[in-house]
């Protein structure tokens, strides 16, 4: 087992032993919060990049990304809420020393992220007939479903790559992801450059070309992450944590936690997206 980055878990204080001194609960919260948030401000800054380059192209274009965007965000955090699930059970088995139920973790968000794809992958075929049921013009409905659609294949890796990211911060290992995350963003801008405005002799395929570069990025992050986990001698028996993880007993324990978090998250997402 190799050891964790500087943020990795440590043991809770022994009975009788007196507390860490407050500068020291604080400089470990900092180590925690700092990466982890600019992991989710550059997940964040994945869809700006996308809509802003194709402020660049016309303005329907960025009209059509941007309800494009009201449409996957709404209905993905549906199955990010069920990841988040993952959070507790991991955390407290990695505190307890449970390796078997940690790694069981990891399986059993594998599971639920591949089976809230379907779900989330419907609702994206049906981009165009959603929206138009909010009232918006046919000719705008159709290119945010054509920008929304060419992102579908890469929608399960996305939450792949989500339930790495939530397996590794449960043992405060944070700073794999923020690093995956930024260099994914450069992925993105690159990706968007070539194949929004056509370069090194592809065609121009605005809308359609920047869903297309965010679905390989959402492939490059769940890759990245694992691959990373893979080549430090990551705790994982891979094979076992698949077999166990998918047990009905775990998913159900990862999904009784996950399920309220995806009901707040839809209910405040939406609150916004039906203003926009």
């Amino acid at each position: 087992m190799a050891p964790p980055d500087s943020a990795s878990h440590s043991a809770p204080t022994a009975a009788g032993e007196q507390p860490a001194p407050l500068g020291a609960h604080v400089r470990r919260l900092l180590a925690l919060a700092l990466p982890s948030t600019l992991s989710q401000l550059g997940a964040m800054l994945l869809m700006v990049v996308d809509v802003v380059m194709l402020g660049r192209v016309s303005v329907a274009a960025l009209d059509a990304a941007s309800l494009g965007r009201v449409w996957a965000l709404g209905t993905m955090v549906l199955a990010m809420g069920l990841l988040y699930g993952l959070d507790p059970v991991a955390t407290q088995a990695w505190g307890a020393g449970n390796r078997r139920r940690y790694e069981g973790a990891f399986g059993s968000g594998v599971a639920i992220a591949l089976l809230a794809t379907v779900p989330v992958g419907l609702l994206w075929l049906l981009t165009g007939p959603s929206l138009r049921l909010f009232g918006q013009q046919p000719a705008l409905t159709d290119e945010a479903a054509r920008f929304v659609l060419a992102q579908l294949p890469g929608l399960p890796f996305l939450l792949l790559f989500l339930v790495a990211r939530q397996y590794l911060q449960a043992r405060g290992s944070v700073l794999p992801a923020m690093w995956v995350t930024l260099a994914g963003n450069a992925v993105n801008i690159f990706l968007n450059w070539v194949l929004i405005f056509g370069r090194y002799g592809l065609p121009a395929l605005g809308v359609v070309g920047s869903g297309l570069a965010t679905a390989t990025t959402h492939l490059f992050l769940a890759v990245a992450l694992l691959l990373w986990m893979r080549r430090r001698g990551d705790p994982l028996d891979w094979r076992g944590a698949w077999a166990r993880g998918r047990r009905r007993r775990e998913v159900v324990e990862v999904l009784g936690y996950g399920w309220p978090v995806a009901l707040q998250l839809l209910l405040e997402i939406w609150t916004f997206q039906l203003a926009t």
